[in-house]
C-alpha cells in the first residue's frame, strides 16, 4: 500500500475495554456538544442507542438529543454529572410530550431510569439540572437492555434482516459510516503497533478490501482510523457527527497477540477483522456485547 496523508479526524477518547472475547462493553460513539443543543424537537443533535452524549448546561438550560427507540424493547437511560451537580433527566415523545423523568435514580445525585418503548420512532432525551438551577458538564447515554437478537432460520431472520441489524438495528435504527462519496480511500495509521500487529492489520485490510469497495491507505500522520496496542483487551471506538464517522480508533493489546497468536489463522487476526468492522460502522449481529 502507498503511504500518504489524507483527511484528518478528531477522536474523542471515550471508549470501552474488551474482556474475554470481542467487546467487553458497548461499541459506541462519543458525541460532543459543539454548539448549544436546543431545548425542543428542533434540536440539531441525534444519538444512537449505545452512544454517549457529552454536553454543558448553563443556568436555566436544557439540552435535547434525538434518539430512535424500538417498540417492545427496554432501555436504560442515564445522565451523569461531570461538573454538573444534581442532574435531572427527562424523556419526550416525537411530539415533545413528557413521557418519563428521573432525578436521583443513579449513583449519588445522578439520574437513571428504565423505559419500555411502546412504539417505534423518535424520542428525545433531555439533560437538565434540578430546578434548572444547576450548570456544568455532563454525560448522557441510552443503552438497550431487553431486545432480542434475530435467530438464524427463525421467522423474519432473512439474510437482509441480519445484514440490516449489523448496519442499523444494533445502533437503534440509525447507521454510521465514513463518507466515501468522493473517494473509496480510508486512511489508516498503524505506526503505533508492533511488527506483528502491523502484519495482522494489513492482512485484515486485505480481507476487507476483498469484500467491500474500500481502499485502505497507510499514513504516518493523522488518519481516519488510528491503531494502537497501549490498552488492555481489544476494542474499537468512533467519533461521529450525525451518521458520519469522523474518526475511529482500534486497540488490540500486545498481550492479546501473545495469548491468541499472530498468524493469519489466529484469533488475533479474527480480532483485527472484527474491530475494523466496528471502526467502519458495523455493530454486532444481535443485541449482545461480549
Amino acid at each position: 500500500m502507498c503511504v500518504m496523508c489524507n483527511m484528518t479526524g478528531t477522536f474523542d477518547p471515550s471508549r470501552h475495554a474488551e474482556g474475554n472475547g470481542f467487546d467487553g462493553g458497548p461499541v459506541r460513539a462519543a458525541i460532543a456538544e459543539s454548539v448549544d443543543a436546543a431545548a425542543g424537537t428542533g434540536t440539531n443533535y441525534t444519538m444512537s442507542v449505545g452512544d454517549t452524549f457529552n454536553g454543558t448546561l448553563w443556568l436555566g438550560d436544557r439540552d435535547w438529543v434525538r434518539v430512535t427507540l424500538t417498540a417492545g424493547e427496554s432501555y436504560n437511560i442515564t445522565l451523569n454529572g461531570v461538573s454538573l451537580t444534581d442532574p435531572y433527566l427527562r424523556l419526550y415523545d416525537s411530539s415533545g410530550n413528557l413521557v418519563a423523568y428521573n432525578d436521583d435514580g443513579g449513583p449519588g445525585l445522578d439520574s437513571a431510569m428504565s423505559f419500555n418503548a411502546t412504539s417505534t420512532g423518535t424520542y428525545y432525551v433531555a439533560a437538565g439540572g434540578y430546578s434548572d438551577a444547576r450548570s456544568g458538564t455532563y454525560s448522557m447515554a441510552v443503552t438497550s437492555s431487553g431486545s432480542t437478537p434475530p435467530t438464524p432460520g427463525g421467522s423474519g431472520a432473512s439474510l437482509d434482516d441480519l445484514a440490516n441489524f449489523l448496519t442499523h438495528g444494533y445502533w437503534g435504527g440509525s447507521s454510521r459510516s465514513f463518507n466515501t462519496s468522493g473517494s473509496n480511500q480510508i486512511t489508516v495509521n498503524i505506526s503505533g503497533l508492533t511488527a506483528a500487529g502491523q502484519q495482522l492489520a494489513r492482512w485484515a485490510f486485505e480481507a476487507w478490501e476483498a469484500v467491500a469497495n474500500i481502499d485502505f491507505v497507510e499514513t504516518l500522520g493523522s488518519a481516519q482510523i488510528t491503531f494502537d496496542d497501549n490498552d488492555s483487551g481489544a476494542y474499537a471506538s468512533s467519533s461521529t457527527s450525525g451518521t458520519t464517522i469522523l474518526s475511529s480508533e482500534v486497540n488490540v493489546s500486545t498481550a492479546w497477540l501473545a495469548n491468541s497468536g499472530t498468524t493469519i489463522d489466529s484469533y488475533s487476526f479474527s480480532t483485527y477483522v472484527h474491530e475494523i468492522g466496528h471502526a467502519l460502522g458495523l455493530g454486532h449481529q444481535g443485541d449482545y456485547n461480549g
